[in-house]
């Protein structure tokens, strides 16, 4: 048998008291256990939560490395250029010029490549809608920090080689392979 007390007041205390009154109806009556409803839910529900845990760490885990190979990729791509950027500062190209230059192309390759990371994820996300509860496959919040976070590795992986590259006296810029 099991019984179900509801309270306006603290439910911590009514476990106690309801086995003082048991006690007082009938000594003989076994109570083996009493616990809130707060710890049956939480006992309940503990196997969700460590693997909404463990993914939301896993999800970290990858958005960490997609920012380290991001940044990694952009910086040596810019890093290239430094060449070119050298017969540019030869030709009368200011530094600022080629700084909005080299980090404008290098962001319109991210920019592609965010609209179609983002479309694929909303897509990947629909089938795994069934494992949600309470939350959007395409949560507008999670997607927004991601992209802005990775939209920010990649524009300081394009603007510190491109400054670097943009210092650079042109005739050593030239020699540069």
């Amino acid at each position: 048998m099991s019984v179900v007390v509801r309270t306006s007041g603290d439910p911590s205390t009514v476990p106690e008291a309801l086995r003082g009154e048991i006690r007082a109806l009938d000594r003989d009556v076994p109570i083996f256990e009493a616990k809130t409803m707060q710890n049956v839910v939480g006992v309940m529900f503990f196997a969700p939560r460590m693997g909404a845990l463990l993914l939301s760490g896993f999800g970290l885990l990858a958005l960490v490395l997609a920012s380290i190979g991001l940044y990694g990729v952009v910086a040596f791509s810019v890093a290239q250029r430094t060449r070119e950027v050298g017969i540019h500062m030869a030709l009368g190209a200011r530094p600022a010029q080629v700084l909005r230059t080299v980090v404008g192309e290098g962001m319109s390759m991210v920019a592609v490549g965010t609209v179609v990371g983002i479309v694929l994820a909303a897509l990947a996300m629909q089938p795994l809608a069934t494992f949600l509860y309470g939350v959007s496959p395409v949560d507008g919040m999670v997607f927004g920090a991601a992209t802005a976070l990775l939209l920010g590795v990649a524009l300081l992986a394009s603007v510190i080689p491109a400054r670097r590259a943009a210092a650079v006296n042109p005739v050593d810029a030239l020699r540069y392979r």
